[in-house]
């Protein structure tokens, strides 16, 4: 069970990593996929 929380840490840090270095990637994305969404709506 420690390794695996120890593992799951690890996982929320790359992600937690990668999330900051490409926000504003992130960001737009998530910009465009609710504008794709609220188009087909």
């Amino acid at each position: 069970m420690i390794y695996l929380a120890n593992m799951h840490h690890k996982v929320i840090s790359v992600c937690m990593v990668t999330h900051y270095r490409h926000g504003i990637h992130w960001n737009f994305f998530m910009l465009e996929l609710s504008l794709f969404i609220t188009d087909t709506k």
